[in-house]
């Protein structure tokens, strides 16, 4: 009788003690490796990796140079790791377009040790035949030498190749000028690019990517911090933190001007929603109109396409000129 009490207790201990212990274990890639302390926490508050990841790339506004027509009609092509990812197949007029929603996005299984390959091209409808607008700095006349193409990293949120930062024109601006060629159909193009968790856009407002909050900063992955500012210099965590400047850092950055463009870090903050950069060169100038004598006349203002005229001696220089006009 003792010995059939023994048993029992042996087989129950063998069935119960296992899933006890599999519950202190995360599966990855096949392979039962032991949580940390760390993983333990986080998945109590429910604060996990993304199973996958949207990377969106978000032109916010496009200027031709030397298109010739006077009202150009404009589409992008995005290709995001080999696909086309436009949202929508539209066609743009004008010569100084601004965009109020995202142009293209694909969504992806989240690897951090992944780069993705985003390439953007503007091409110029025409009857017979459309013509590709060059926004490259690499040299050619046909698409590889018009085209930009960017290796996003999927870890930092950061990107190089025909773009990145400080390199003199702007994080996320690219000319058709700076190939040293002016007769290309040339844009200029400033441009996004960041990534959506699982749970959407309005989960990730600080632009911050899982990896960066929970290895860099030792923040909540799955929490937003948009427009949080942690040192107290007046500057969000996602502007900081975009530009490679330490959010956390007791060294105030908001007074340096590492452009010597006059503007400080917080003054290019502050006029960042029309693309100051702390590394490139901006220059600001207010232009006064007049109002009509008479109602059926227009009033006395400094004509777009003058403006665009003026802008463009600047961009050859890679210094971006904001004309105010009323309108900024």
């Amino acid at each position: 009788m003792v010995s059939k009490k023994i048993l029992s207790v042996m087989i129950l201990f063998v069935m119960v003690v296992p899933v006890g212990i599999t519950t202190n274990f995360l599966n990855i890639s096949g392979n039962d490796v032991p949580l940390t302390m760390e993983q333990k926490s986080r998945q109590a508050v429910g604060d996990v990796p993304p199973d996958n990841v949207t990377i969106v790339v978000d032109v916010m506004r496009l200027r031709t140079m030397t298109v010739n027509c006077d009202d150009p009609g404009l589409y992008f092509k995005i290709f995001i790791n080999g696909e086309n990812s436009v949202w929508m197949d539209q066609v743009y007029n004008g010569k100084d377009i601004w965009f109020e929603w995202p142009t293209a996005a694909a969504t992806i299984p989240y690897d951090v040790n992944k780069t993705v390959i985003i390439q953007i091209e503007v091409w110029e409808e025409e009857r017979g035949q459309d013509i590709q607008c060059d926004l490259s700095k690499e040299k050619g006349p046909y698409e590889g030498g018009k085209t930009i193409t960017i290796f996003y990293d999927l870890k930092r949120g950061e990107w190089t190749g025909d773009d990145y930062l400080k390199d003199g024109n702007g994080y996320g601006h690219c000319s058709g000028f700076e190939d040293g060629n002016e007769d290309e159909n040339d844009c200029e193009i400033w441009f996004d690019i960041y990534q959506w968790g699982d749970s959407g856009w309005w989960g990730n407002e600080d632009r911050l990517t899982y990896w960066e909050k929970v290895h860099v900063y030792g923040l909540n992955g799955s929490k937003n911090y948009g427009n949080v500012d942690f040192n107290g210099d007046g500057i969000p965590i996602e502007w900081e933190d975009k530009y490679g400047f330490d959010p956390f850092a007791e060294s105030n950055a908001s007074e340096q001007d590492p452009d010597n463009d006059g503007l400080t870090n917080y003054e290019e903050y502050e006029t960042s929603k029309w693309f100051s950069d702390p590394f490139a060169q901006d220059i600001f100038v207010e232009v006064d109109g007049m109002q009509a004598k008479h109602p059926w006349e227009k009033p006395y203002t400094l004509p777009k396409e003058s403006q665009n005229m003026i802008c463009n001696p600047f961009a050859r220089h890679n210094i971006t000129l904001h004309i105010d006009d009323g309108n900024l």
